[in-house]
């Protein structure tokens, strides 16, 4: 089951909420939680699609063109809270 999620910054995907529900997604949340923000992009492969990847940056991309990490982890942040909330309705 897919899951359409909003982020208050405009970015909108569709989720597969499965995907929640995997071992190796959980060990990656559980070692950035720990500090290791060095499998965010690993987290990142195992959650999108390479294209919902590609849009998730494009809609970080700062004026300079650079994609800061800060921003793309906060709006990751933004979607698993959505998509959270959006299963206790």
């Amino acid at each position: 089951m897919t899951q359409h999620v909003m982020t208050d910054s405009g970015f909108e995907i569709d989720l597969d909420v499965a995907v929640m529900d995997d071992m190796e997604v959980f060990e990656k949340i559980v070692a950035i939680d720990k500090g290791n923000v060095m499998e965010l992009p690993a987290l990142l492969d195992l959650i999108f699609t390479r294209d919902q990847k590609a849009a998730l940056y494009q809609h970080c991309r700062n004026d300079a063109g650079r994609v800061p990490i800060s921003a793309v982890a906060q709006e990751f942040g933004k979607i698993m809270t959505g998509l959270r909330d959006a299963e206790k309705k």
